[in-house]
């Protein structure tokens, strides 16, 4: 992908409210890969996050907008330089 390059992904952008937004399409840093997603979970941490309950909003650790998962499985699309 180029640096103008844009990506679709799930935002949400405040408690109950997401949307699908084009975003700029991230690019692998020194020590880093980019990964193109095929498959997302949703897990309690998300719904807390979604629904506003998540003790990290609160407490100023997270904000929104943010781009939730961790359960995700893809396929390297990019890789950065570094170690190797």
């Amino acid at each position: 992908m180029g640096s103008g390059d844009r990506v679709r992904a799930f935002v949400v952008t405040g408690p109950g409210e997401s949307a699908v937004l084009e975003v700029q399409a991230p690019s692998a840093q020194p020590d880093e890969v980019v990964v193109e997603v095929a498959r997302v979970g949703v897990c309690g941490t998300d719904v807390e996050f979604f629904t506003g309950e998540m003790a990290y909003l609160h407490d100023g650790h997270a904000a929104y907008p943010m781009r939730l998962g961790h359960e995700w499985c893809g396929v390297v699309s990019g890789v950065g330089t570094g170690r190797g």
